[in-house]
């Protein structure tokens, strides 16, 4: 268990790294409706559209992205941002 704990965390550590290194433009798109998670039962908005473990991609909120989710960025996924809306 011990193992897969620390093998999960290298994991999120090059992840975090990858996406410090994109550019906005390819890890966020804006929309006018952000759509809702494609897992949960009920509506939920969606956080990313990217690419999941199983292989399809998919709206996923923030839990299901973390749980689901490879990642940000060119092939991976895209963080949804509502059209209009400050962020910086």
């Amino acid at each position: 268990m011990r193992m897969e704990v620390i093998r999960q965390l290298k994991k999120l550590e090059s992840v975090q790294a990858m996406v410090s290194m994109m550019t906005k433009a390819d890890t966020e798109v804006e929309l006018l409706r952000i759509p809702d998670c494609n897992y949960c039962t009920t509506p939920t908005p969606s956080y990313v559209d990217g690419k999941t473990t199983t292989g399809p991609w998919a709206y996923m909120c923030e839990w299901h992205f973390h749980l689901m989710g490879i990642g940000l960025g060119l092939g991976r996924g895209q963080k949804l941002i509502l059209k209009g809306e400050d962020n910086e």
